[in-house]
């Protein structure tokens, strides 16, 4: 069964996205690295790129999240089946 929000994102574009937020991910482990500390020309560079990335990474983590809750209370929902109690 498909949701609402699967439809949102085609699967194209969720790699696309999960690409960013890996980048994102090891921009943020280059943060911790005592080389792009040191030089503060990196430092700066590898702060922008990650910010630039951030508010993208933060939504589609945020989207992934919701889309995780929608299918489980799908699944509840088709697990009630004729209980009416239970889709309330």
């Amino acid at each position: 069964s498909t949701t609402c929000l699967s439809m949102a994102l085609d699967d194209a574009m969720k790699n696309r996205l999960d690409g960013i937020r890996r980048s994102y991910l090891t921009l943020t482990e280059r943060l911790g690295d005592p080389d792009v500390i040191s030089n503060s020309n990196l430092l700066r560079q590898v702060m922008k790129d990650r910010s630039q990335s951030e508010e993208v990474v933060m939504a589609f983590d945020e989207y992934c999240r919701l889309d995780e809750e929608l299918e489980g209370a799908v699944e509840l929902f088709q697990e009630a089946g004729d209980d009416a109690e239970m889709r309330e």
